[in-house]
């Protein structure tokens, strides 16, 4: 029985390590002190055109909406010089009306005193006094982006320098990682208040609100045309290393496609290699951790470690620098209440809770749980279990999540907010008109447990007018253009020397051009666009040459290419470059930007491997049935012979713990569900073990379950790899 004073003990623990991952402010997107802004959008000089300049200054009922001044000989609006200077000195447009607004307001006033319109950027001006050379907005302007052009191209002039230590006016150490952010402290050597007043801070609150292309908030998962997965978190991009890491909570078509130079606004931060929950241990202490979101907790005995219910092997070993990019939670020891969290049903109320380190946070409404937990049920408990955790408070959505109020307002969910998505351009811009008839209708019971952040906006880069001219010759057709956007990629990343694989691959006509099996195929080649050692017998040039399945694909439609390789005999890594590539209507062969592929695939030869041959697991099942009947055929791919009575089937949920397909009456324990029937002694490397079971579903909740399965040699200390992978995975909806 545990004494009340030890119960409260750990709900106080548990209560701090609570109050750790709350977030503290209402800002979701984080100040980023050593990367404020990329080099491209500071520089990217047609960001707008004059017209967008000057609608944006309307609709903020600006007072430079009607400024005028003398610059190069005539009169001209606020937004014609703006767009000049750009011009001129290759500077962003967005980035000088950022400095407009940060320096003197001018961008949210609708009027100001001659004064803050000469003096606009404040540029030469020093102790209360300013040089009259540079008085009027549009010397201002000019001045000023000609300094930060200086401050670029003579760099090594300046104090602040990319990856040099410098502590700014106020106090603050950085080390800026890029040109443009040396140059903002350049101009204005202050950080600003940890409140977010004064200095670059106040600039960076500028730049985000308005045009920054680091609109997206933290919990953000983005993917490239590459097919990369780079989450958005504390400001940085974190690379997901393995896409396990990502899938096992999240569906790949979530995750929002985007430019390159998009994902390349943001600062790289560490890579994500290990899933939630997680063991790690740290190669250089010995230590062991618990991953639990962004915290890791270090696990202080076996005995904790046994109470958790992992198994030993299950442990993953991770540098002092991996680690380090997880903030340190409260330790785990024996007396850890549930500390990787379940969700809880109650009996006799039907309330659902999440239960994690002694506390029970209610899930207030059914949107929570399909939202939060797509592919986890409930396990039943009575209410006296129930009061025994100390409540929480209800859980709310989690982040990266798009959704809609009744009022049809929409937002993403991010640090435990809710952003506005301020218009329908910003939303199709960032997220694609197509996604909004997928954004979840959310209970106003539950958008008010998110309290509101500021809204995420997009400025539209209107064209300007073409003025008219005097003849109108016959307009010719705009050309066709070509691009493609990756779309999905089906390959085996491990195989067996001379092993026969299907690559699958598609991708997204990007462009206006219509693409025909007879003028676009994609190469298959070493990076150096050399005959791979995957090359298969059965393709037709040393390339490949694989022209699409389709007959036509026309804008935003997907081609789809399918063909073989084939592993050579020598073990080792085999990168299989795929490009995209068009032939024109003259024989010129050109690559389809956006069309490049590299899939890392290795020879790998295993003592002990496996393939699955056939099975009869189902797709969908109801839980009104009882038990299902399951027949799954393994091939030795190996080079080792199994020993027959040595050889269990092993079958878990998402998390490696018992399946809730798990079939008591069936099964040799609740992880074994067979071993195989053949009358042999041994299964020899080439034959096939015939395995039979029975999947329970009764009572199962409604919703998608994961049923993973393996191979496990009870005789041998090493894994059995089954397709090429540690696992097979299948989702199975329960109707």
């Amino acid at each position: 029985m545990i004494s009340q004073k030890k119960l409260y003990l750990r709900i106080f623990f548990s209560f701090f390590l609570t109050i750790l991952l709350v977030p503290s402010s209402l800002e979701a997107a984080s100040f980023n002190k050593n990367f404020i802004v990329s080099d491209f959008d500071q520089f990217d000089k047609n960001s707008l055109s004059k017209s967008a300049i000057q609608t944006f200054l309307q609709s903020k009922n600006s007072v430079l909406a009607t400024t005028t001044d003398l610059f190069n000989g005539a009169v001209k609006k606020a937004s014609q010089i703006i767009w000049e200077v750009a011009q001129e000195q290759t500077i962003s447009p967005k980035f000088i009306l950022y400095k407009l607004q940060n320096e003197q307001g001018l961008i949210e006033r609708a009027s100001a005193t001659q004064k803050a319109l000469d003096w606009a950027l404040g540029y030469s001006c020093f102790g209360g006094t300013c040089n009259e050379k540079y008085k009027g907005i549009g010397k201002q302007i000019d001045a000023g982006a000609t300094t930060f052009r200086i401050y670029t191209n003579e760099a090594s002039r300046f104090s602040y320098k990319v990856g040099k230590t410098s502590t700014t006016s106020d106090g603050y150490s950085v080390t800026p990682q890029n040109q443009a952010t040396a140059n903002l402290y350049i101009y204005t050597p202050f950080h600003g208040s940890d409140s977010g007043i004064g200095g670059n801070y106040s600039f960076w609150k500028v730049w985000t609100r308005y045009f920054g292309k680091q609109k997206y908030p933290d919990g953000t998962v983005l993917r490239n045309s590459n097919g990369s997965l780079w989450k958005i978190q504390n400001g940085e991009k974190r690379e997901y290393i393995s896409k396990t890491a990502y899938l096992e909570h999240s569906r790949l078509e979530d995750a929002i496609l985007v430019e390159d130079e998009t994902i390349a606004s943001y600062p790289a931060g560490a890579a994500i290699k290990f899933a939630n929950y997680s063991l790690l241990k740290d190669t250089t202490t010995s230590k062991i951790y618990l991953i639990d979101r962004n915290v890791k907790r270090h696990i202080t005995t076996p005995e904790a470690l046994r109470k958790l219910g992992f198994n030993p092997e299950e442990i993953q070993n991770a540098t002092t620098a991996e680690l380090a990019s997880y903030r340190d939670g409260f330790h785990i020891d024996e007396s850890a209440i549930n500390p990787t969290g379940e969700l809880i049903k109650n009996t006799s109320t039907g309330e659902i809770f999440f239960s994690q380190n002694g506390f029970k946070y209610q899930l207030i409404d059914t949107t929570v749980l399909e939202l939060n937990y797509p592919s986890r049920s409930a396990r039943s408990a009575s209410s006296t279990e129930l009061n025994a955790l100390y409540p929480g408070s209800p859980q709310k959505l989690k982040d990266g999540l798009l959704i809609r109020d009744s009022n049809g307002s929409v937002y993403i969910t991010s640090k435990g907010l809710k952003l506005p998505i301020a218009n329908e351009y910003t939303f199709n811009e960032l997220f694609g008109a197509a996604r909004m008839d997928a954004v979840t209708l959310v209970p106003q019971s539950v958008i008010a447990l998110h309290s509101t952040g500021d809204a995420i906006e997009l400025i539209e880069n209107i064209p300007d007018p073409i003025a008219p001219e005097i003849t109108t010759p016959t307009t010719p057709s705009q050309a066709a253009t070509y691009k493609a956007v990756w779309n999905s990629t089906d390959a085996k990343k491990r195989l067996s020397p001379g092993e026969v694989a299907t690559v699958s691959i598609s991708y997204i006509n990007n462009g206006t051009g219509i693409w025909k099996n007879n003028n676009v195929y994609i190469a298959a080649t070493t990076e150096g666009g050399e005959t791979t050692p995957l090359k298969h017998a059965s393709w037709g040039k040393n390339n490949g040459g694989f022209i699409p399945q389709e007959t036509s694909v026309g804008s935003k439609s997907i081609a789809t290419f399918s063909f073989n390789v084939q592993a050579p005999a020598t073990a080792g890594n085999y990168p299989l470059h795929i490009q995209l590539t068009r032939l024109d209507s003259v024989g010129n062969i050109s690559i389809v930007p956006g069309g490049l592929v590299t899939i890392p695939i290795s020879v790998v030869t295993n003592d002990y491997a496996a393939s699955i041959v056939s099975h009869t697991l189902p797709v969908a099942v109801r839980n009104t049935w009882s038990t299902i009947p399951i027949e799954v055929e393994i091939k030795n791919t190996g080079t080792k012979a199994w020993t027959k009575k040595k050889v269990a089937l092993i079958i878990e949920n998402h998390q490696g713990k018992q399946s809730p397909f798990y079939d008591s009456a069936d099964w040799l324990n609740a992880s074994i569900a067979a071993v195989p029937i053949e009358n042999t002694t041994t299964i020899q490397p080439g034959k096939t073990a015939t395995f039979k079971f029975t999947l329970k579903t009764s009572g199962i909740p409604k919703g998608i379950q994961k049923l993973k399965m393996n191979i496990e040699l009870k005789d041998v200390n090493k894994p059995v790899l089954l397709n090429a992978q540690n696992t097979f995975e299948r989702y199975i909806r329960i109707d």
